[in-house]
């Protein structure tokens, strides 16, 4: 957060930021990542907790896309760049 803060200070001096669009966009990755959070907490009690992540990080991934913070295309760029490492 720290960073973050910093960054957009030293940032916004040369690039025209809008503030409502920025916020959007934070609010809705901080809103997926509580949803993960709790999806997680729940999940956690039932099942293995390495399940529970694993399903939390897909949960996570999924509501990116369904708020358009994810284009199709980024995810399928970070698919083929996971798969060629294994």
């Amino acid at each position: 957060v720290v960073l973050f803060t910093f960054q957009f200070y030293y940032v916004k001096n040369f690039v025209n930021l809008s503030k409502g669009y920025l916020s959007r966009k934070v609010g809705t990755i901080v809103l997926s990542a509580l949803l993960s959070i709790f999806l997680i907490y729940f999940l956690v009690h039932r099942i293995n907790v390495i399940l529970a992540v694993l399903f939390g990080i897909i949960f996570y991934t999924i509501l990116l896309y369904l708020f358009k913070i994810f284009k199709k295309e980024e995810i399928i760029s970070i698919k083929n760049s996971i798969s060629l490492k294994f």
